[in-house]
Order: C-alpha cells, then sequence, then structure tokens
C-alpha cells in the first residue's frame, strides 16, 4: 500500500512506507484524544538475532498496546509505555530477546483535561503550535549523539555502516547510551514527557524521523512550513517532496551509509476548541 490518511474525532493519521514493495515499519495507533507513533528500527541482522519476529510486528504490537494503556488517564505516558513494552515481550518468550530482537522509537500525546500531555523515547519527535503560531519540536538526540562523532573520520559507507553498529550494540539502553523500546520496561523511564494547556495550543504532531527528515537532515521544508502543512492536511504532498528530494540526493545519502528513503508516519490533532 503506498499511503493511508485517515481521521478519528479530531485526530488525523497518514502514513507511507519507504517504497511501494516493502513492509512499513512505522505503525500507528488513535484513541480519543490519543495518537501515537512507533518508528520500528532499521537495525542490522546481528542485532535482532534472538527474535524470529519482524520489525513491523514489533512496531505494531508495541503501538497498539501503548494505544490501549493510555486510554487510563490516571496512568503516566511513561509508565504506560513501560507496561507496553513489557506486555509486548511476553508476547514471545519462546524468543531470546536480550540476545537481539527488534526494537523501536516512539513518540505519543495524548489529551489529558486542560492538558495536552506527551512522549518522545529516541529519534521520533513530536511538535506542538500554539495559538500565536511558535512552533517547537521536541525529539531525543542522543543516539545521534553517539553516532555521529564516530563517522567524522570515516569515508567508506561499510565503514561508517560498521562503526554506528557497534556503537548502537554497545549504548542501546545502557547508562550514558541512548534509549528505545526493546525488551526492557525500565527504558520508558528515560523518555523526554512535559505537557502543555491546551487552552495555549493549536496543533500536536507526532512523527517518525522519515517524517521530519525534511527539516532535520534534508534541509528543504523548514519545520514551521512542515507544520502548516500537516495540519492544513498536505501531508501527501509534504511526503512528495520528501521523496523528490531524497531522490536528488540518493547517491549522496548512500555515500554516508545513510538510506535512501525512510517510512513516513505523521498523526496530528488540530485544536478547535
Amino acid at each position: 500500500m503506498e499511503c493511508k490518511t485517515g481521521t478519528v474525532s479530531e485526530i488525523h493519521t497518514f502514513s507511507r512506507p519507504a517504497g511501494a514493495d516493502r513492509d512499513n515499519e512505522d505503525a500507528l495507533a488513535v484513541e480519543s484524544g490519543i495518537g501515537v507513533v512507533v518508528d520500528g528500527a532499521g537495525l542490522p541482522k546481528q542485532l535482532r538475532g534472538g527474535c524470529r519476529h519482524s520489525v513491523r510486528w514489533y512496531a505494531q504490537a508495541l503501538a497498539a498496546e501503548y494505544g490501549r494503556l493510555l486510554v487510563d488517564r490516571q496512568v503516566q505516558m511513561a509508565s504506560a509505555l513501560a507496561s507496553a513494552i513489557g506486555r509486548v515481550a511476553a508476547r514471545h518468550p519462546e524468543c531470546d530477546l536480550a540476545a537481539g530482537s527488534p526494537s523501536a522509537t516512539a513518540a505519543a500525546f495524548r489529551v489529558n483535561g486542560d492538558q495536552l500531555e506527551y512522549l518522545v523515547l529516541c529519534d521520533a519527535s513530536i511538535i506542538l503550535r500554539t495559538r500565536e503560531g511558535a512552533v517547537t519540536e521536541i525529539t531525543d538526540d542522543r543516539l545521534g549523539d553517539l553516532v555521529g562523532p564516530v563517522e567524522a573520520p570515516l569515508t567508506s559507507p561499510d565503514e561508517i555502516w560498521a562503526a554506528r553498529t557497534a556503537v548502537m550494540a554497545r549504548t542501546r539502553n545502557r547508562p550514558g547510551g541512548f534509549w528505545c523500546c526493546h525488551h526492557d520496561p525500565g527504558a520508558a523511564a528515560h523518555a523526554l514527557v512535559g505537557s502543555y494547556p491546551m487552552a495555549e495550543l493549536d496543533g500536536v504532531i507526532a512523527a517518525s524521523d522519515g517524517a521530519t527528515r525534511g527539516h532535520q537532515s534534508l534541509g528543504v521544508l523548514p519545520l514551521e512550513e512542515f507544520a502548516d502543512e500537516v495540519f492544513a492536511g498536505r501531508a501527501a504532498p509534504v511526503a512528495d517532496r520528501i521523496r523528490a528530494t531524497e531522490r536528488d540526493r540518493a547517491e549522496q545519502l548512500r555515500s554516508r551509509a545513510t538510506k535512501v528513503h525512510d517510512d513516513l508516519t505523521a498523526v496530528w490533532l488540530a485544536n478547535r476548541a
């Protein structure tokens, strides 16, 4: 499926896989006043060798569990994520998860009374736009901060990829490293969480890094413009623009051991109250 769009109440969704012939490893979940994006990590097989399940399976299972758990507004968002991680891990006890299994990043928001609550774990993003038009992005840069320095002296794509893989294997869900959804519920305690008064908020977007790469790494779609386009219901043209830029820069991206295309997913709420 090339793309899908939809709406649940005031929450809208858009998702497009990296290619028409590839599984979409992003997943989403929506409930009343709740939006969840889970971005399955396309890590090397050696970091997933203990598990027979696909990245897509993991992302979809985690998004569904997390969305259901967020319905109880008495449960904190990080606690709900910890429970979701634990529940998904319990669904495949036959796998040696500690030996390597799928992982993911997450971004979620929830309307709770007069507050908009949000959570980000790893490099997915939450984007807030206020009534005055100010746009703020919340993302977790710890993985990039660890991986970036090892790339600088390297020129070969194979060398860059090997160095990244080694850093990720050494630092994933460990003190001083980066944190993501994996099999350890304790990782959720390291998520970035916060809240914002609904009365001051024009809207919120949860997005995978495939959706935000237009402004985060490609430099072709400023953050404010990205927010404007998504809230206006023009997520598909945004995706088209990102894809066109990726195609134009394909050789450059490959030379940096960066995927040419990535799954692209956004869930957003426009606050019309």
